[in-house]
């Protein structure tokens, strides 16, 4: 069973259209917040980390990641300049108004962090890119800051799938749920402390009003 599991889990990225339809999903989930884009780079890197020509994979699997995220940002960004995505009803909960105000302030300050950072919280990327779209930024500039923040969150997720592939021959499916779930807590514990910055700075906003 675990022989046969093992086998159908590596083949699964034994075709090179495998990255391109990766590439689209993350492309997609520029504005589609609910794919499993995280889960899918994960386990692809999981996997790879079995195979023979593993360097080569995780190369394929890092240009194709950081591209689609990229295409993706870029999508989410021309669509809030010129359709006013961000005026759409299902982007205008209290949380992702919320989070686009502390962007903008945060992309001002320190744009490449900000990038980065918003992309291990939920909805952080496409509040990120819309908070870039009300600061009216350059595109040439917002294309240089998705391209950072896509590549080290590709090596961030593919790296703890190529941890997790160190395992895969023996447990593979086992391992890469594990390796998913543990994404998911660091998501949730950065979740947690981008709330608590948030809650800081509005604090201590209104107290310098007051006073």
């Amino acid at each position: 069973m675990g022989s046969a599991a093992s086998d159908w889990v590596l083949s699964l990225a034994s075709s090179p259209w495998v990255f391109v339809a990766l590439a689209l999903v993350l492309a997609l989930s520029g504005t589609l917040t609910f794919l499993p884009t995280q889960s899918l780079v994960i386990a692809l890197a999981t996997i790879a980390y079995a195979r023979p020509e593993q360097l080569f994979v995780t190369i394929v699997l890092l240009i194709s990641t950081t591209v689609g995220m990229v295409v993706g940002d870029l999508g989410a960004f021309g669509l809030a300049r010129w359709t006013h995505l961000g005026g759409w009803r299902w982007l205008n909960g209290v949380r992702v108004r919320r989070m686009r105000r502390w962007m903008r302030r945060r992309l001002r300050d320190q744009p490449d962090i900000t990038m980065i950072s918003a992309r291990l919280v939920p909805m952080g990327r496409l509040a990120t890119t819309l908070a870039c779209a009300d600061l009216h930024m350059p595109t040439a500039l917002f294309v240089r800051l998705s391209a950072v923040g896509s590549l080290v969150w590709a090596i961030y997720s593919t790296g703890i799938g190529a941890v997790a592939g160190i395992w895969v021959e023996r447990h593979p499916v086992a391992v890469i749920c594990i390796a998913v779930v543990i994404a998911m807590l660091i998501g949730m514990i950065a979740s947690r402390i981008q709330t608590a910055l948030m809650s800081r700075e509005t604090s201590e906003s209104r107290s310098g009003r007051a006073s």
